[in-house]
């Protein structure tokens, strides 16, 4: 396939030394990685975002609740406190007393509270030791309660959660740290839920004072956790958690799902340009050697003057195709350096004179298979293209076009503007067209349509691939629209100079 940068007769010199070997692998998904990067990109940010905002919400929400019982707590344990006095609570020291009246009035008015708020799961009285960590009972609201009434589980015994405490019952305060200090000192509520025999609960307290203003005991109030639930679970449902967080998973897989697709991808890209670059060798290269191993063979023999100028000609012929192979697979590793560092030129390059120019270099070669390039230009534009690198990707698709139309056919080059800032550039053709499976990979390295090789044996595929390279570089796009057995034709389009 017609080089980019040259059309000149391939040179029969050998490369030197100082020449740059093929040495890097060649890839050619650069166009595809932006959008694909993006696109994973906001996938995971997106992710990232869903499980960070269900997070929050749950724990705000939990929060919340949290902090409208302990109000609810405070509020309520404090004004139920001025309902006793510390007198009261000095005439209840142990079980002996619990005959006494105001025993009984004690845990009345105890089971009063509980009654006027069903949240409410138990209320007692408590007074300290001379051990911080250790207070005794003075009374608790359900001591009244039947033996029957008290056992709830109906076994005919009353388990440790199920007995009522008597006056002067000791109850270890270790792992509840507001009832060794802050209770007596004013209305408080535990830092979390606690759990004891009772349950898992969160308790208010508020001192008793006596009229002397000395505290004689402290009032608690507890709540179960179940009410903590239910508002946790209205405020912000489980269900929404669990779906915020599937909606995070799906978002993660798919995150997992694109790096994976990508990498197949690739490794797919690249095992097409290795079976490329194999049958490149074993059908241009094979050749040529093949080729110069039988002149070679032949020069052993001691050939004559006269046979050495026959063979002369074949020889330059091999070693020239060699040459163009070997230019084709440098201008392709070159093309990126070249259009990056030249696809934004200091002066724009004005196409006219560009068509004129490559009109005249073409038209011969066209007539050798009478075939003639018609050109229409709509004003006189100017792309923002180094004139090397658009005469270079004109002559390539004018050549592709020649060598895959038949005899005596026409070739239109056309040239348009597109809005204020960019030019089009349109190459098309009546000849075999492109097999519609080939199309999603013309500008990958190697490729050539399935049907190439009916209308031009010879070729590298790489010709496209460098086309592709300099106009994306230079901030332009390329398309190809083809039907097999009608034609095809190139669309380019370049920013204006």
């Amino acid at each position: 396939m017609p080089g980019v940068c040259s059309k000149r007769a391939p040179s029969t010199k050998r490369p030197t030394s100082g020449s740059k070997p093929l040495h890097k692998p060649m890839l050619s998904l650069t166009f595809a990685r932006r959008p694909l990067y993006r696109l994973t990109f906001v996938a995971g940010v997106v992710t990232t975002c869903i499980v960070l905002i269900s997070c929050v919400l749950w724990y705000q929400s939990r929060q919340f609740v949290e902090w409208q019982i302990k109000e609810h707590l405070r509020g309520l344990v404090r004004i139920s406190a001025e309902l006793f006095t510390g007198e009261e609570l000095d005439q209840v020291r142990d079980e002996s007393d619990t005959p006494k009246a105001v025993y009984r009035d004690l845990v009345e008015r105890l089971y009063g509270i509980m009654l006027a708020d069903n949240r409410i799961d138990s209320a007692y009285l408590m007074r300290r030791t001379d051990d911080p960590s250790a207070l005794v009972f003075i009374a608790d609201a359900e001591a009244l309660l039947t033996f029957e009434e008290q056992d709830k589980s109906g076994d005919g015994t009353l388990d440790e959660t199920e007995r009522i405490p008597l006056p002067g019952e000791f109850y270890d305060a270790t792992d509840v740290p507001m009832m060794q200090g802050p209770a007596f000192e004013g209305t408080v509520t535990d830092e979390d839920f606690v759990i004891d025999q009772w349950g898992r609960t969160i308790s208010g307290y508020a001192p008793i004072f006596r009229s002397d203003g000395s505290v004689a005991g402290i009032l608690g109030i507890d709540v179960q956790d179940r009410d903590y639930r239910e508002l946790t679970e209205r405020l912000f449902p489980s269900a929404l958690l669990l779906l915020l967080l599937l909606l995070g998973l799906i978002g993660g897989f798919y995150v997992a799902f694109i790096f994976m697709e990508r990498r197949r991808k690739l490794l797919e890209q690249l095992e097409n340009e290795r079976a490329g670059m194999l049958q490149l060798v074993m059908h241009e290269v094979g050749e040529p050697v093949t080729m110069l191993n039988w002149m070679l063979e032949s020069l052993e023999s001691k050939p004559t003057e006269a046979e050495l100028r026959e063979q002369l000609p074949h020889m330059k012929t091999a070693t020239a195709w060699l040459q163009r192979i070997y230019n084709a697979l440098l201008r392709a590793d070159r093309a990126g350096k070249t259009a990056a560092r030249d696809g934004h030129p200091s002066k724009p390059t004005p196409l006219r004179t560009v068509l004129k120019e490559l009109h005249a270099q073409v038209a011969p070669e066209l007539a050798e298979r009478s075939q003639e390039l018609q050109m229409r230009i709509e004003d006189d534009p100017s792309v923002a293209v180094d004139r090397e690198l658009i005469m270079g990707v004109l002559r390539e698709l004018i050549a592709n076009a020649s060598a895959f139309s038949p005899q005596g056919a026409s070739i239109r080059l056309q040239v348009e503007l597109r809005g204020r800032h960019w030019v089009q550039i349109e190459v098309s053709d009546k000849g075999c067209g492109i097999p519609r499976k080939d199309l999603q990979r013309i500008f990958q390295r190697f490729t050539r349509g399935s049907n190439a090789a009916r209308m031009k044996p010879v070729g590298t595929g790489l010709g496209l691939f460098v086309v592709h390279e300099v106009v994306t570089r230079a901030r332009g796009r390329i398309s190809v629209s083809s039907r097999e057995g009608k034609g095809t034709t190139v669309t380019v389009v370049l920013p204006r100079g």
